[in-house]
């Protein structure tokens, strides 16, 4: 079954709609799970989790609203919405900010031990203390998911020159989060007993 008649199954309902759903999730759950490990830094398991939360949201509303994009070409960024939309959902209600700031691979597990954790939670604290305009616009681009349009201008500036600035703002974030991870004040000695 292409993907337009996947559409059109989608937009009839019934038992039409069930084998569309389920031929859309089998060509489209490696290309999600795939985007969701490089832009959002999930680990595997996450981003498959995601990617079926993101399909079952996708059969409440076809059973709540009923409405889908007319088209392959309309229906196939309405499921990327979808996907995306899950993907921030998934950050808001597990706190996994930390993993799409980029932080250092060996963090981006969220099965952090809590020690590990506190301190990335704590270098983001102070790097928002320090740097509390970049550390806002990091939070829209990738927390929040504003388009580099509506990120634009909110910041008054060139969608070049914001994409620009969200870039230095994330590489920034990057130095800043290992060097306080990896400063004394994160990582204290032990004390030895005398």
């Amino acid at each position: 079954m292409d993907e337009e008649t996947c559409f059109q199954h989608l937009r009839q309902g019934g038992l039409q709609a069930e084998a569309a759903v389920t031929v859309l999730y089998q060509r489209y759950r490696r290309p999600f799970a795939t985007y969701l490990m490089r832009s959002f830094r999930f680990p595997q398991s996450l981003a498959e989790d995601v990617t079926q939360d993101a399909f079952v949201n996708l059969v409440r509303h076809l059973h709540n609203h009923g409405v889908v994009p007319s088209g392959a070409e309309g229906g196939r960024p309405w499921l990327w919405t979808i996907l995306r939309n899950a993907a921030r959902d998934k950050l808001r209600q597990a706190d996994y900010r930390h993993l799409a700031l980029e932080t250092t691979p060996d963090k981006a597990d969220p099965m952090l031990p809590i020690d590990q954790a506190s301190r990335v939670q704590r270098a983001w604290r102070a790097f928002a203390a320090d740097h509390p305009e970049r550390a806002e616009a990091l939070g829209r681009a990738v927390v929040e998911g504003w388009s580099m349009a509506e990120l634009a201008e909110s910041l008054h500036k060139s969608a070049g020159a914001t994409r620009e600035y969200v870039s230095q703002c994330r590489k920034e974030w990057r130095t800043y989060g290992d060097r306080l991870c990896r400063s004394e004040a994160f990582h204290p000695e032990p004390t030895t007993n005398r």
